[in-house]
């Protein structure tokens, strides 16, 4: 298991998620080794020229003995004889990275003769910890720099930059994949390391975040439009941000979103349906932590009120987020009509889109 193939990808050969996503992200290092190594390598501070890349060796769960005589095993290694050395420890999830396995990593790579020594921790989450006691990654890192390696040997990314950097270096854009797909559909040619690479995206991110792109969903899979539910708050983030909440965790995908406002004093449109929008990308089972990392979202989280708000939810507490197109106001908006208790049941209702834009009122659309 220790050198990669295509073929040793399958999930029968890993016991978790962790396993299988490290031993992917290894293999797609491993293939694509003028474009994806080298952002990879650069973002770690360990840059090398583009004709020592083709030379370097990466492996899998490589075993050694820590300095206490117990067997470790980092996930990943990447060696270039005594040029370069990177340990890789990768986690999925809450799993944290505890301060007895870097300073056994750090220690082990303090033997090493290579000149860059690089201990790369790529998490999930920021979950670290000392003990009982959770830390942030440079009190982490603090056990072991300067005393055991030098000062920049431990470097910290999360999931979602891991795989951007393979989005950028493969040009894997959310159109080119569903022009891929088609094509694939089709039986016709795709480029080998865009259509890798987008399965290999599929699959992380399919099942960290259970991620939609709503574009990319076959017909069977989506309905036209979903009704949500909209106080104040929620409604402000919907129009400002373009970011809805839908209370229906698991729930099927809408390729639109109309929003009813409540008699809510703060929204302008109370007891209405004024807004629809065009939903892209939706994330499910996600959270705010998780969330708050996810590149798309991070003008939301800079908003000082969305960050007062979600910083009194659960911090475990799962979600679904919706990243919308701006949204767009209806020139006659639907007002609830004679069966006032459409309201209470209005939340995650689906429709047709000829319907709603039929609609004289709410009433219609039951």
């Amino acid at each position: 298991m220790n050198e990669l193939n295509l073929f040793s990808l399958h999930g029968k050969y890993f016991e978790d998620d962790e396993n299988r996503f490290t031993a992917n992200a290894l293999f797609m290092l491993s293939e694509f080794r003028s474009s994806f190594l080298p952002a990879f390598l650069e973002r770690c501070g360990a840059t090398l020229p583009a004709s020592s890349c083709a030379r370097v060796r990466i492996r899998f769960q490589v075993p050694h003995r820590s300095a206490s005589g117990d067997i470790r095993i980092p996930d990943g290694e990447i060696r270039l004889d005594d040029d370069l050395h990177l340990l890789i420890e990768a986690k999925v999830g809450s799993n944290p990275l505890t301060v007895d396995q870097i300073t056994d990593y750090a220690t082990h790579l303090a033997t090493s003769p290579a000149m860059n020594m690089k201990l790369v921790c790529i998490t999930q989450m920021d979950c670290f910890c000392i003990g009982n006691r959770n830390v942030s990654f440079d009190e982490l890192k603090a056990q072991v720099e300067p005393a055991i390696v030098p000062a920049g040997t431990c470097v910290w990314l999360r999931w979602f930059e891991v795989l951007d950097m393979l989005k950028r270096s493969l040009l894997l854009t959310p159109d080119q994949i569903k022009k891929d797909r088609r094509r694939v559909v089709n039986g016709k040619d795709v480029e080998y390391g865009r259509r890798i690479g987008a399965l290999f995206l599929e699959e992380v991110e399919t099942t960290m975040y259970d991620k939609k792109e709503i574009d990319l969903l076959p017909h069977g899979e989506i309905e036209d439009v979903v009704l949500a539910v909209q106080n104040g708050w929620f409604m402000d983030v919907a129009l400002r941000h373009r970011v809805w909440f839908p209370n229906n965790l698991g729930g099927r995908a809408a390729r639109y979103v109309a929003h009813y406002e409540t008699a809510d004093r703060v929204n302008q449109n109370p007891s209405q349906i004024a807004y629809i929008a065009r939903n892209r990308t939706m994330w499910n089972r996600i959270t705010i932590q998780e969330a708050r990392t996810v590149p798309e979202l991070q003008h939301v989280f800079a908003d000082p009120r969305v960050i007062e708000e979600v910083a009194t939810w659960p911090p475990e507490g799962k979600h679904c987020i919706v990243l919308t197109d701006e949204p767009i106001r209806l020139r006659e908006p639907l007002q609830l009509g004679d069966k006032r208790f459409l309201a209470r049941i209005m939340p995650g209702r689906f429709v047709s889109l000829p319907l709603l834009y039929n609609a004289h009122t709410i009433d219609d659309l039951y």
